[in-house]
This record gives structure tokens, C-alpha cells and sequence, in this order.
């Protein structure tokens, strides 16, 4: 699966995607050393790209392959969720997630009984769950930056707000704003960062205007001071 956005829709085409998301998911169930390798070989944007070439050809032809696209976002979902899951998603955002889940959202519905081709309950916990707890770790907030503002543009399409996922998207585009504020406030000249003392025998912190020459800016490692300003968004989209 090298970019199978480029491949030719063909029913033959279209078999061996099949197989190959198959074949993914059984190796990924099967033993960890085969999701690292799926990491190493760059294979989470080929994953996005092929579950979104049998979506769109199931819609476009009328063709039972919907479950496919199915198996393909649980395996997703399972890596997100997984120990290496914030290396998962910081490939999944650059490979497209966003566009990913709102291609599919535009057909999802929320059943009674569970379905082989049903990805409401897999978005609905991509967009409650699991993309909001990894948005308070720094290098995913910077991604989301990067590629949420044409996810906008896409959900902001006639179809995809009559669409049963609409509602969880609003709920999460609102906390991704909060963020994304949050980020340039602590991007920003005004963010009175910390300092410390770089001698390993002092290890003083404080804040900046208070030290001299034996101090280095420590805006680089603030992960405390970003944790903290992300958490009231996390809290509110989770509704505790």
C-alpha cells in the first residue's frame, strides 16, 4: 500500500486494496514487531488513503465493500489507542485523518445494533475520546494547526452538517479552537515563560525577569505549563 489515493478504482484494483487492509489489520492483531514496522515503512497516510478509496467507491458504485472501510478505521482506532498511539496520530493528522473522518461521517449512522459496515460509534470516539486526550501533548497541537483550518472548510459543506456526525464534530472543533488558542498564547511574545539555572547543582526555577546571566529560557520544556493551560479544554469536551 504505497499511495492508494493514485490507484486505479477498478474492481480488481479495489480487490487488492481489500486484502491488503485485511492483511494489515490480521499482522497488527497478531504481534506488536508488525506495528512497528507499519511505523517504520511510513504506512499509517497509505492506510488513510486506502480506507478512503474503498469509501468512496462503495459510494459511487453501490458496492457491498463498506465493511472494508470499517475494518480499516478500527485498526486506526486500535493503534490510537495502543502504547505508540501518539506516533500513530501525529502520522494519521499529517496523513489526513480529519479529511478521513469527515469523508466518512458524511454516511454514518448511528444504529440500534451493531453492523460490519457501522463507523458512527469509531468516529464518535475518535472525535470524543481519543483525538482530544493527545491534543495536550505539544507536537500533535502544532499538526492540528497545521491541517484543522481545511477541515473546517470541508465541514462546513451543505451535506456533512445534515450528517448524524455534524454535532460530535461542532463539540470538537470548539475544544480544537480552545487549543489552538491556548497554543498561541504560549507561542506568543507575551507568555512570561520560566527560567532555570542550566548549572545541574542549582536547578533554580523562577520566572524570567528574576534571573541574570546564569539563567536559559525554559519555554522549550514547558510541558507542565502546557498540560495545564490544555486542561480545562479536555474537561469540557469530556464534560466532567
Amino acid at each position: 500500500m504505497n499511495d492508494a489515493s493514485a490507484c486505479p478504482t477498478s474492481d480488481e484494483a479495489i480487490m487488492i486494496l481489500t486484502c491488503a487492509l485485511g492483511l494489515a489489520t490480521i499482522g497488527s492483531a497478531a504481534t506488536e514487531h508488525f506495528n512497528v514496522a507499519m511505523l517504520s515503512h511510513g504506512i499509517v497516510p497509505a492506510l488513510i488513503a486506502t480506507i478512503r478509496v474503498l469509501h468512496d467507491y462503495s459510494r459511487q458504485n453501490h458496492r457491498d465493500i463498506a465493511p472494508s472501510a470499517a475494518v480499516g478505521l478500527g485498526l486506526i482506532v486500535a493503534r490510537l489507542q495502543s502504547h505508540s498511539g501518539q506516533q500513530w496520530i501525529t502520522e494519521a493528522l499529517d496523513g489526513d485523518l480529519l479529511g478521513l473522518i469527515l469523508a466518512l461521517g458524511l454516511t454514518a449512522r448511528p444504529m440500534r445494533t451493531s453492523t460490519p459496515e457501522d463507523c458512527f460509534p469509531l468516529l464518535k470516539k475518535l472525535l470524543r475520546n481519543i483525538i482530544p486526550g493527545y491534543l495536550v501533548y505539544h507536537p500533535v497541537a502544532l499538526r492540528m494547526k497545521r491541517h484543522f483550518p481545511n477541515a473546517v472548510s470541508l465541514a462546513a459543506s451543505p451535506a456533512f452538517k445534515k450528517s448524524a456526525v455534524f454535532g460530535l464534530w461542532k463539540e470538537f472543533a470548539t475544544l480544537v479552537e480552545q487549543n489552538l488558542t491556548a497554543l498561541d498564547l504560549f507561542e506568543s511574545k507575551q507568555y512570561m515563560s520560566s527560567k532555570v539555572c542550566d548549572n545541574v547543582k542549582c536547578l533554580r526555577i523562577g520566572r524570567k525577569s528574576a534571573f541574570k546571566s546564569c539563567s536559559v529560557q525554559w519555554r522549550g520544556n514547558s510541558y507542565f505549563a502546557w498540560n495545564i493551560i490544555n486542561l480545562r479544554s479536555i474537561i469540557y469536551l469530556k464534560g466532567f
